[in-house]
């Protein structure tokens, strides 16, 4: 199994709209309207009311157009991590714990390199070392997508894109929590998985693993 690639176009019409864009659109009506009729009335071409009317709609596809880059990141790191012995589970529910998104080791560095932690959802590809997951999940204006990040069980991170797990855990409600050191960050972070078989599986398999090594 595999995610479905998809160009900007298929990307931009499966994109679930969100409050925060009826919001500008409304907004921008208003104030383009009403500028428009006071350029006219001073028999000016309503070239600024034009402009706000359209703003919500350009800014509506440069923000898409930002999250169809990292979605190509989610893409080609499926495609790179994937193969015949790894397991794809799509759309799991998740619960993102500690993150602080100013708690940076340098804040100044690039956004679109770091793994943003505010997604509700993940794809996850399971391997024997650990697991690339794909964080998604609806913001205020659309569905937005983080950029991919492998957690490693062994190698120790040393580059942007890659954790490690420092633990792992299943609660009383069969939710799976896994504790993360990601190097751009400087507190543990925990992602609590809501109860899935096949991932509760996998995590019995290395605990069982680390018991006996």
């Amino acid at each position: 199994m595999s995610i479905q690639r998809k160009n900007f176009f298929q990307f931009f019409k499966s994109q679930k709209v969100g409050a925060g864009f009826w919001m500008m659109v409304f907004m921008g009506s208003l104030l383009g309207v009403g500028t428009t009729i006071l350029e006219l009335k001073q028999n000016r071409l309503p070239l600024i009311g034009g402009w706000i009317f359209l703003s919500p709609i350009v800014l509506y596809l440069f923000f898409n157009a930002a999250a169809y880059r990292v979605y190509k990141k989610q893409s080609m790191a499926m495609l790179t991590y994937n193969n015949v012995a790894n397991e794809v589970l799509l759309n799991l529910k998740v619960c993102v714990k500690n993150f602080d998104l100013w708690a940076q080791k340098n804040v100044y560095r690039s956004m679109s390199k770091k793994t943003i932690y505010e997604f509700d959802a993940a794809d996850i590809v399971l391997s024997e070392k650990g697991m690339l997951v794909l964080g998604h999940g609806q913001t205020f204006i659309m569905t937005g997508y983080a950029s991919p990040v492998v957690l490693l069980l062994t190698d120790p991170p040393n580059e942007i894109g890659t954790a490690e797990i420092v633990g792992m855990k299943v609660l009383e409600n069969k939710r799976i929590e896994i504790s993360i050191r990601d190097p751009a960050y400087n507190h543990v972070l925990i992602l609590q998985f809501h109860p899935n078989d096949r991932l509760l599986l996998w995590v019995e398999w290395q605990l069982n693993k680390m018991d006996t090594a």
